[in-house]
């Protein structure tokens, strides 16, 4: 709507966002402005109304082409009221979110200020009673209009311009017509003044009564504070920590006992992991533990891709970079009794270009729980175009045993012969403890590979570790 020229207009622009930082993708922002305006002789310049906005696909909003009136004035009642603004917005997913607050909007201010400002109730600005409406006696009032919280209440005496405890009327201060004050009355009884010397004294032995109590609580309080750091000494001195921290052995009894408690007090719901699984787990991570490497948590989605698990979670791949001339290793769990005949990775969209033969496939190595040379296990018939393609890159594995044991298999990756190297997925943990990490997910061997070694010693043929870790599938 068009505003008159007295209604000084005012614009909000910025982003629309949810609790989480995260834009909206679309939707509306509405201000309902629930107050009419009036110029000072009760002319009413503006009804109450409503102003809406479409949220843009990035998260603006705008309110420039429909300017809105300003919660304060110069001239115009009432002021320094509040919008009511309420959000109907859509996430990039499609499911939505709504929101609702009141903000006072007096000059043009931005989306993201309104919100951090926003108030949890309406604001009614400053409420205004013509003169009409208190009577003859406020003639000395000749300009503007009373405040209605100065109106006296209901069969409180004529008009306001006097105030006694007998006749309930109140006094006011014309000295300023606008902003008229309360004076004050005449007439207290007497009997209120001869009886406020007794309720002095009864009020001065109240609160020195009070006083005693409250020193009394703080002595006791300051007692049990000593009482407790004795407590606190007593017990520190009594704990002595063992050296080198808790012993080995004894966290392996908590696990057997934790393990045995799980087992009688919890009953795994139907289709869940055995209970003979979950300690095999428990016992392949305190086997690993002793030798310094960490087993790696299998993808819960691999099934997804027709796999069984991975080094590491595909969602948490969301880098890419090149391999060429590279020999690329990572430790996947595996599981007793599920065979093993294929493996695979994900390509992206980056060009790829074969120039010259070489290894290009997938390996299986054992990976012994004690360290040291792992035998060859299987592997794929070598493709040099395998790489070219874009998406998930899955070839068979032949001649790997089915696991009689929970464990691990390394998995080798080699890429050779490109002259444009091909993009992988990858986590990249360069910078923040990846090296350590990365140690026992991922490794590369750089250099040409005219053959699968017959065994391969993690710590020692490919001990390059880099932040970036390439997800590896094993599949059935």
């Amino acid at each position: 709507m068009t505003l008159l020229p007295g209604i000084t207009p005012v614009k909000v622009t910025g982003t629309v966002a949810d609790n989480k930082g995260v834009p909206a993708t679309g939707g509306t922002v509405t201000f309902r402005m629930p107050y009419p305006l009036a110029d000072g002789t009760d002319h009413v310049l503006l009804l109450p109304g409503s102003w809406s906005f479409n949220i843009s696909s990035g998260g603006g909003i705008d309110t420039t082409a429909q300017p809105m009136p300003a919660a304060t004035i110069s001239g115009v009642s009432p002021a320094g009221w509040a919008y009511n603004i309420t959000v109907h917005a859509t996430r990039s997913d499609g499911t939505t979110w709504y929101r609702a607050f009141w903000a006072v909007i007096d000059a043009d201010a931005s989306f993201e200020q309104l919100v951090s400002a926003s108030l949890p109730t309406p604001n009614p600005g400053s409420a205004y009673v013509p003169l009409s409406a208190v009577g003859d006696t406020v003639a000395p009032l000749v300009a503007g209009k009373v405040p209605s919280q100065f109106l006296p209440p209901g069969g409180g005496g004529s008009g306001i311009e006097s105030v006694t405890a007998s006749n309930g009327t109140i006094a006011v201060d014309n000295t300023d017509p606008l902003n008229p004050k309360l004076g004050v009355g005449t007439g207290i009884p007497q009997s209120a003044i001869s009886g406020l010397g007794t309720a002095l004294t009864t009020l001065t032995t109240d609160v020195a009564s009070a006083a005693s109590t409250a020193n009394a609580a703080g002595t006791l309080a300051s007692s049990a504070a000593t009482a407790a750091s004795n407590a606190q000494t007593t017990a520190s001195a009594a704990y002595v920590k063992p050296g080198g921290g808790i012993p080995e052995s004894d966290l392996s009894a908590a696990v057997q006992a934790l393990l045995t408690e799980v087992g009688s007090a919890y009953q795994l719901p139907p289709g869940g992991v055995p209970q003979a699984d979950l300690a095999a787990a428990v016992q392949a991570l305190l086997t690993l533990a002793g030798t310094a490497q960490q087993l790696p948590t299998p993808d819960p989605a691999a099934a997804r891709f027709n796999g069984h698990s991975c080094n590491v979670p595909l969602y948490v791949c969301r880098d890419v970079s090149t391999i060429n001339g590279e020999l690329w290793v990572a430790i996947v769990p595996v599981k007793k009794g599920v065979p093993i005949n294929g493996a695979f990775t994900f390509r992206t969209n980056g060009t790829a270009a074969n120039s010259s033969t070489g290894v290009n496939g997938f390996a299986v190595w054992d990976v012994p729980a004690g360290g040291g040379p792992g035998a060859l296990l299987g592997n794929s018939v070598s493709d040099d175009l395998m790489w070219a393609p874009t998406g998930k890159i899955d070839k068979a594995v032949s001649g790997v045993p089915t696991p009689t044991a929970d464990g691990l298999r390394a998995v080798g990756v080699s890429v050779r012969g490109y002259s444009d190297a091909p993009e992988f997925l990858f986590d990249n943990m360069a910078g923040a403890g990846g090296e350590l990490l990365a140690q026992f997910f991922a490794k590369y061997k750089a250099g040409a590979m005219a053959a699968w070694p017959s065994t391969l010693d993690l710590a020692v043929d490919v001990g390059s570790g880099t932040g970036f870790i390439l997800p590896v599938f094993l599949r059935s």
